[in-house]
């Protein structure tokens, strides 16, 4: 009985402490445990979020990050959603059922160590388009959830205890005194280090699918050195930078943060709003104002720019190379508005 009832006000006191952007705020015991013992049993779970063990986790949580993500606790974001884009995050699902390949996940080796996720494919040799910050040369079995490693948390740590320690509590010093959207950071050792991601939305955007009010999705950071699209390239670097994508059109490869030229809306067909398949990023004060569905118009008003979380999802999808659609699915000519074709009016 007593075990039972703390479990019970451990999940309680977990929600009463998720606030706005996953900041924690309230009782202690209930992420931590000071000598992992209670009445004269264990307290620590592991990445299952249920089953004790008696060894302690590091700074001296109850659970892992993978034990509280998992599902199990009702207000802490799910990474392994089945339902695709319903109860999964904005950043997609790690469930297999769901992101069965290699393919349509990021490879993260927390997970593999959980026996959550399946090892790397083997034909993977390194990071797709390898070439952005030397420190984060991601090769196989290297891939965290934070740290140096890692897309969250603090990339001068050394995996992903290290790297998110802190980051669920406030601002953490002057010089970097925000964390970024979604506790995501650009790296150290560069111009723009420890800078936070500084996109905007809502906690719940897809998880829990606010169908209602001016703040109801996400929006994205186009802006030089906080983009979202700056935090992908630091592993995937060759096919962001403009001595290899180009500096105007016809690219050779897909550009970032660049523009959605209105020329393109000759035809009147008009880009696509489509939070969940296309959506943009914004620079500045377009940026700030976009974070209203009034805003983020289809005329073009506001800029919008192609990021790279436009075409991918960060955790995994249903679709090969992590994308929000089917790529064989895009046909010219044949009247889609999503995908490609939600950007690409003339080709509908």
């Amino acid at each position: 009985m007593k075990k039972t009832l703390f479990i019970i006000l451990l999940v309680l006191s977990v929600v009463l402490a998720y606030g706005s952007a996953y900041a924690l705020t309230g009782v202690c015991s209930g992420c931590h445990t000071m000598h992992n013992s209670q009445n004269g049993l264990n307290v620590a779970t592991g990445d299952d979020g249920s089953t004790t063990t008696g060894t302690p986790n590091a700074s001296l949580t109850i659970s892992t990050c993978i034990g509280c993500h998992n599902g199990g606790v009702s207000s802490a974001p799910n990474i392994f959603g089945v339902t695709y884009g319903t109860n999964t995050t904005a950043g997609g699902t790690f469930n297999q059922s769901v992101a069965s390949t290699n393919s349509k996940q990021h490879n993260v080796q927390d997970l593999v160590a959980a026996s959550m996720q399946t090892d790397e494919d083997v034909n993977v040799t390194g990071t797709p388009g390898n070439g952005g910050d030397s420190t984060l040369t991601v090769g196989l079995t290297e891939l965290n959830c934070a740290g140096a490693k890692g897309c969250h948390g603090d990339h001068s740590q050394s995996g992903s205890a290290a790297g998110i320690k802190g980051f669920h509590h406030a601002a953490r010093t002057a010089d970097r005194s925000t964390k970024g959207y979604r506790f995501l950071e650009t790296s150290t050792g560069t111009a723009i280090e420890g800078k936070g991601s500084t996109n905007a939305g809502v906690d719940g955007w897809e998880i829990n699918q606010p169908s209602s009010g001016t703040d109801v999705h996400n929006v994205y950071n186009a802006s030089a050195g906080t983009s979202i699209s700056t935090l992908c390239a630091q592993c995937h670097g060759e096919f962001h930078g403009t001595g290899d994508t180009g500096s105007s059109s016809p690219f050779q490869r897909h550009p970032t943060d660049n523009a959605i030229p209105v020329a393109w809306d000759s035809v009147g067909a008009g880009v696509t709003i489509d939070y969940q398949n296309n959506p943009f990023g914004f620079d500045g004060a377009d940026f700030t104002a976009a974070a209203t569905n009034t805003a983020y118009a289809a005329d073009l008003s506001d800029n919008p720019k192609v990021v790279c979380v436009s075409c991918h999802r960060a955790h995994g999808s249903p679709n090969d190379d992590l994308l929000r659609f089917a790529y064989s699915g895009m046909v010219a000519g044949g009247g889609g508005t999503t995908g490609c074709l939600g950007c690409h009016t003339n080709q509908r």
